[in-house]
């Protein structure tokens, strides 16, 4: 993009990544002047597309679209520049130095068959929790594109705002309070010693959650993104962000195996 160099910018985003991108077509799209700047000569952050190794290219750090939102996806019309999703079944496939593998399907019967092979209790907890965590998550959900609410606001504005989230927990029950409370602010490490025995379930539900964290499970707040992948799953499935038609946000090789 070319610029004049005592530009004023309304807004100035640092970083062309996925989410720097998307902020700053919103921006654009609202009508403020947007300068994205990135010391890489590609673009796309996390979701660019490189050869990993001679005549394999894949996406070197982004692994499922899980969280592209539908709007986002219609709001920039990606579906029109080449995007496409499917799904990816198993989500999750974790190996142990056993030769054992574990699934994580899209279809939960499948999983609990699965499971039922390493703990039959267990198996039947999963089901539990699986039905706990979908209905907390329901609640959660349509926060995922809104801001927050101000609660020390005196504002006409902050009051609606209260107001509008005070409704979206309309018909919740006491319990369900409490178990959301939990999750909002509790040990993922907690919960999983409190509800199953067996380790390696343990362990399939700290890889398909404790993602990007550079820490022990143990500290508070790692639980919400147990229920909000729960969100994910009920919305679409866990899919995979294949490709554009120019090939930057693409795993299609990996699809067909990695060839010249």
């Amino acid at each position: 993009m070319s610029r004049r160099p005592n530009s004023i910018y309304d807004a100035v985003i640092i970083g062309a990544g996925h989410n720097g991108l998307t902020a700053a077509a919103y921006l654009a799209r609202a009508g403020y002047s947007t300068l994205v700047l990135e010391r890489r000569d590609i673009v796309g952050g996390c979701c660019v597309t490189e050869q990993i190794a001679p005549g394999c290219r894949a996406s070197t750090t982004s692994y499922i679209a899980s969280m592209l939102r539908p709007e986002v996806i219609r709001d920039l019309h990606l579906a029109d520049h080449g995007l496409r999703m499917i799904p990816c079944d198993p989500a999750l496939q974790v190996p142990f130095p056993d030769g054992h593998l574990v699934s994580w399907w899209a279809n939960r019967e499948l999983v609990v068959e699965e499971l039922r092979k390493i703990s039959p209790k267990d198996a039947g907890t999963f089901v539990r929790v699986d039905d706990q965590l979908k209905l907390l998550a329901h609640y959660l959900q349509p926060f995922f594109l809104e801001s927050p609410p101000e609660p020390g606001t005196q504002s006409f504005a902050g009051w609606s705002d209260l107001f509008r989230t005070g409704k979206r927990f309309r018909g919740i029950s006491t319990g369900e309070i409490s178990q959301l409370v939990s999750f909002l602010t509790g040990s993922l490490g907690d919960f999983l010693d409190r509800n199953y025995e067996s380790e390696k379930i343990k362990t399939l539900f700290l890889a398909n959650n404790v993602l990007r964290q550079a820490r022990r499970p143990l500290p508070t707040g790692l639980r919400p993104r147990l229920a909000l992948s729960f969100t994910q799953r009920r919305r679409a499935r866990t899919t995979r962000l294949l490709r554009t038609r120019h090939g930057r946000h693409g795993l299609d090789h990996q699809r067909h195996g990695c060839g010249g």
